[in-house]
């Protein structure tokens, strides 16, 4: 188990990303938000929208949002916000 920890599974967990971004003390994005959801439309919007109004402007940010199979428009929603300073992943 030891050669499988120090090896395949290291490989395999392994963030290249905050590898680098801790190396070079360089971040894409000074904060990460992920907002999940399933089938809560009306709560949905309103954590998004509570987010979007306080998000400080000063800082580089992005807003990841998931729709774990909701059937009541909250994909079509996540598909309607375009904040400005963010990417948002769906």
């Amino acid at each position: 188990m030891d050669d499988y920890y120090r090896g395949e599974r290291a490989e395999l967990y392994a963030n290249r990303y905050i590898e680098r971004a801790i190396r070079d003390g360089k971040y894409k994005y000074d904060l990460s938000l992920m907002v999940q959801a399933y089938n809560k439309l009306d709560y949905t919007r309103r954590c998004v929208n509570s987010l979007l109004a306080n998000l400080p402007r000063t800082a580089s940010w992005e807003l990841i949002l998931i729709n774990n199979g909701s059937s009541d428009g909250t994909q079509e929603y996540f598909e309607s916000v375009k904040p400005d300073n963010t990417t948002t992943t769906l």
